[in-house]
């Protein structure tokens, strides 16, 4: 066996730097990616079904009495069925990236220079940007800190809009032990108004989102979208000056030392 690695390590091209920077690598975590998907198919419904509820859109059947049509109802339940589950889905998601430290990411913020850098490019100054301090550059990490915020507050007063018409369950918590924050924020009809345009911001994330992944992909060619649905980058690894170091299933086996035969004798295989 070691005779047959041998010979294929002798006809394998040597492991330089340059092809080790090149090999892929893991940036987002199989978690990390359900997470994400998760979160879009959530936040895509609740977008729609919230308009809804806010301007109903949707035809009804006028021939139903009122008594029997529960279209208002469906929609309405099932944005507070979703709502809940994407609040579940951001807390995972929020213990997830405490374990894995992703707040070391934005130490890339306190860079004059990736800050110079990230601008220039998508000011269209300079040519090809690489972010080689983490997973994201500065302007990244701001926006997505900032869309978790929209997140939290978002479902705070989702929550607190459930409390109000139900008194029970999660509903009462919110009624009766956060009930000091419907005055900060204006009472039910305030409440809304807030609601409502923490959803205009979050929409507009995901425009602008969708947008800059798709055009940075194209302006790339690295992989920006194909990461997250397999989790891999085709890209130097971001380790500033460090060759990325080969996976375990990757690495080559040595050659074997050469074996000299014993005079007038046959030739010493390896051994198997």
């Amino acid at each position: 066996m070691r005779g047959v690695q041998s010979q294929a390590a002798k006809r394998a091209p040597a492991n330089t730097s340059a092809s080790a920077q090149e090999q892929p690598w893991e940036e987002f975590s199989p978690t990390t990616r359900w997470m994400h998907w998760l979160r879009v198919l959530f936040i895509t419904y609740l977008l729609l079904t919230g308009f809804e509820i806010a301007n109903p859109f949707l035809q009804t059947n006028l021939g139903i009495p009122t008594r029997d049509n529960f279209l208002v109802g469906l929609v309405r339940g099932t944005h507070e069925m979703v709502g809940f589950a994407l609040i579940a889905v951001t807390l995972v998601r929020i213990y997830t990236a405490i374990l894995a430290r992703e707040w070391r990411d934005g130490r890339v913020c306190l860079s004059g220079r990736h800050w110079a850098s990230q601008v220039k490019y998508y000011l269209l100054l300079q040519g090809k940007e690489r972010n080689v301090a983490g997973r994201y550059g500065p302007l990244q990490f701001v926006t997505y800190a900032i869309f978790y915020v929209l997140l939290v507050l978002i479902a705070l007063t989702g929550w607190l809009l459930y409390g109000a018409n139900y008194h029970a369950g999660l509903g009462g918590f919110a009624y009766y032990t956060l009930g000091f924050l419907y005055p900060v924020f204006g009472g039910l009809a305030g409440l809304r108004s807030w609601h409502h345009w923490l959803a205009l911001a979050i929409l507009l994330f995901v425009v602008v989102h969708v947008y800059m992944a798709v055009w940075n992909a194209v302006q790339n060619r690295d992989g920006t979208i194909e990461n997250m649905i397999v989790g891999f980058r085709r890209a130097p690894a971001p380790v500033s000056g460090v060759a990325a170091a080969p996976r375990p299933s990757e690495r080559r086996a040595p050659p074997a030392p050469p074996v000299t035969p014993p005079a007038g004798g046959q030739p010493v295989h390896p051994a198997r």
